[in-house]
């Protein structure tokens, strides 16, 4: 009777049925997880995009106050500031220094530094009334974002004893 049981035990295991997920499980599962993965990826792209978006707005909005900067620091430094229509040049000087601002379509050239704005108005001001060539002691820059974002950048030059005696 023993040596029935260990046949019956070695038999036994074959005769039992493995428990496994079908191919269609399998299939069903695959499926599923594709379309969860492109999902995924979908949203990880338009995140990317926003993330991109706002870093070149914030860039943009770091150069705008770096010129906003430098035309302050410049315009009190500099006794003379004279603007040239024709070259889009912007010249501030004193006896031992000058700085030249270069006007272009998509960009301003200080010196070495160069910002990537475009400005779609700029005004020259001199004693409050504008003008077009010559001396300045104001300038107004307009920047556009997009149609719903607009920054003016207003700078201005203190008018010192220097140029109360020049007059």
């Amino acid at each position: 009777m023993m040596l029935f049981k260990s046949i019956k035990k070695i038999k036994r295991p074959h005769l039992k049925k493995v428990r496994a997920f079908t191919i269609n499980e399998m299939m069903v599962v695959l499926i599923i997880s594709t379309i969860v993965v492109g999902i995924a990826l979908s949203v990880l792209t338009s995140v990317r995009k926003q993330f991109l978006m706002i870093e070149r707005e914030m860039q943009q909005a770091t150069e705008l106050n770096l010129l906003q900067q430098a035309l302050w620091l410049d315009f009190h430094r500099y006794q003379t500031i004279e603007f040239n229509q024709s070259n889009q040049l912007l010249r501030l000087k004193h006896p031992l220094d000058s700085i030249d601002y270069r006007f272009f379509t998509d960009k301003i050239i200080r010196g070495k530094d160069t910002f990537h704005l475009s400005f779609e108005t700029k005004l020259f001001f001199d004693k409050g009334n504008p003008v077009q060539s010559g001396n300045v002691d104001a300038i107004t820059l307009r920047h556009t974002e997009n149609e719903n974002i607009t920054q003016d950048i207003f700078i201005f030059q203190t008018p010192s004893a220097f140029n109360f005696m020049n007059e």
